[in-house]
């Protein structure tokens, strides 16, 4: 196949043709990049194979997810084998599915890579795929081989420095280009953290020991996306506002039980494909996170479930003008 743009898409015609084995080489993963990987993983695959960097800077700046990169391992290590191998010198960006079919190009897995960016991509078939092969053989050896626990504790390392990078997004902001009509300014999340730093009640202090990963589930994640997709949810619909400053704020608010569950599913399902970088947060990525109840795709509750129950009584009350 010659060399073309990326699409999502070209990224399921590899992952699918695994049967056995999978390589995933990405410097940077985001969760746009690795859910569209994990969508398309077919059942049969016994083994992946990922390389990736590991260096607490790409997480600071945005580049890359690594508590994602985790997760994702973990759920596989379970019901299939998982090797882990880093370098923070890496740059390569391939996936190979087998001996069967490849994909290499310039785009990491995220949504620049395969959306946003300028990028080039070819899916190489036999006899071609004989190089990519080789490559991947030769490459393996330079990389250092990882083990779960080791990347988790790099995770947990990143994880503890959440302060640091909300820093950075405060400043790139107020460097930024006056943004265009749209959505009114949003409170970022190091001043609603310094906020519920302040308030009573068990939520607020819920919220802070999660954003500082006191109780080491690695939620940051799941707090600032709930956080953002919450603000954005009333400026869209500010009728309900009023109700929720009438709720108990200390507590989990239980919004799939509430009157406003209708209009936050069709809120997500509209603004599904926003996001702002300036902010760090992705609707879709809130989506991925939350349980079906919420309007969400996770199975079973849990994921970021829990999380948007704590900040939404609590953003209502943060944008009481």
């Amino acid at each position: 196949m010659s060399w073309k743009v990326p699409d999502a898409s070209d990224i399921a015609t590899v992952v699918k043709a695994a049967r056995e084995r999978l390589l995933i080489c990405s410097p940077f993963i985001k969760h746009y990049g690795i859910a569209l990987v994990e969508d398309a993983i077919p059942a049969t695959v016994r083994s992946v194979e990922l390389w990736t960097r590991m260096d607490s800077r790409d997480w600071i700046t945005g580049a890359s997810d690594p508590d994602v990169v985790l997760e994702f391992l973990q759920r596989h290590a379970g019901k299939r084998q998982v090797r882990l191998y880093t370098s923070n010198v890496l740059h390569a960006k391939l996936l190979l599915a087998d001996d069967v079919l490849a994909g290499v190009g310039s785009g990491n897995l995220t949504r620049g890579g395969w959306s946003d960016n300028i990028e080039i991509v070819r899916v190489v078939e036999p006899p071609e795929i004989v190089e990519v092969l080789g490559y991947a053989e030769e490459t393996r050896r330079l990389l250092s081989p990882t083990s779960l626990a080791e990347y988790g504790a790099f995770v947990g390392q990143c994880l503890t420095m959440a302060d640091q990078k909300e820093a950075l997004l405060d400043l790139v902001r107020e460097v930024a280009p006056v943004p265009p009509p749209g959505p009114a300014p949003l409170i970022p999340l190091s001043e609603f953290i310094r906020w519920c730093s302040a308030q009573p009640g068990f939520a607020a202090e819920e919220v802070v020991k999660i954003h500082k990963n006191v109780d080491q589930t690695n939620r940051q994640g799941h707090i600032k996306q709930a956080f953002y997709g919450a603000q954005r949810f009333f400026q869209e619909f500010p009728e309900h506002l009023s109700y929720l400053r009438s709720q108990a704020p200390d507590q989990p608010f239980e919004l799939d039980e509430s009157p406003m569950i209708g209009d936050w599913i069709a809120f997500l399902q509209q603004f599904q494909n926003e996001r702002d970088s300036n902010y760090d947060y992705d609707i879709g990525t809130l989506v991925r996170i939350l349980p079906e109840s919420l309007g969400g795709i996770v199975i079973g509750g849990g994921g970021g479930g829990y999380p948007l129950k704590l900040v939404f009584p609590l953003v209502a009350r943060r944008m009481a003008p």
